[in-house]
């Protein structure tokens, strides 16, 4: 470095230091773009798919008691107020069904939702459908025999509906946890950076000023006193 130019150790310190600040704003960068691209993730492949089986969830409870509640209270007005209810809740949970499949799944959510469409076709299949088609012929008493069986179907596909729920939660914990390790990664990386920025900086800086000064044959001290007795305007040095 001694037989450089001024010149020449200044572009290259500067150089150096241009590097490092690009490599640095690059490693922020790509820290920001994971991050949009996690809590993306979050909201798209696991929030919104928990509200939909929530939703889900609700409407089928919300079917079996509407069965129930003209069971018990059988009067022409409330059967087909609960049975019209019951047949627009099954439309809405399908296109809400729809909707969750449409997602990424991954190949246990896949599995998980192969189980709740067989589970699902067999409660409305083998018990509201029975259920209603009672209740539109006032036969009550049939009513209460489906309504047991529709019972323990409901239950079945509660279960496998709740599983599905708890499995969102559980992938977006994970991912929480994987964006919080690579956010320790990335920081780690940064202060690193900047540490050996500054001490690159450093060294480079008192070996340009030690070259500087060997050429003009005198010590960095000697250097600065004559440079500040000319800038106040002692031309003699």
């Amino acid at each position: 470095m001694n037989n450089m130019k001024v010149g020449t150790r200044l572009g290259l310190v500067l150089g150096l230091l241009a590097v490092l600040l690009v490599a640095i704003g690059g490693v922020g960068l790509y820290g920001i773009a994971s991050s949009n691209a996690a809590l993306k993730s979050v909201y798209e492949d696991r929030t919104v798919p928990a509200q939909l089986l929530g939703e889900i969830d609700s409407l089928m409870l919300n079917n079996r008691l509407a069965v129930v509640g003209a069971i018990v209270t059988p009067t022409p007005e409330l059967v087909a107020k609960n049975v019209a209810a019951v047949e627009a809740n099954i439309a809405t949970i399908t296109k809400l069904w729809d909707a969750y499949r449409a997602n990424k799944l991954t190949v246990e959510e896949a599995a998980l939702a192969k189980q709740f469409t067989a589970e699902r076709t067999a409660y409305v299949a083998d018990g509201l459908k029975p259920a209603l088609a009672a209740l539109r012929a006032n036969d009550m008493m049939e009513a209460r025999v489906v309504l047991e069986k529709l019972g323990t179907l409901h239950e079945i596909a509660s279960k496998s509906s709740d599983t599905q729920i708890q499995l969102q939660v559980n992938e977006a914990k994970k991912e929480y946890e994987a964006g919080v390790a690579r956010y320790e990664s990335i920081r780690v990386l940064v202060i690193a950076s900047l540490v050996a920025g500054l001490a690159l900086a450093a060294v480079f800086g008192w070996l340009l000023v030690r070259g500087i000064s060997r050429q003009l044959g005198a010590e960095p001290g000697e250097v600065l006193a004559v440079t500040s007795a000319i800038a106040q305007g002692d031309l003699t040095t």
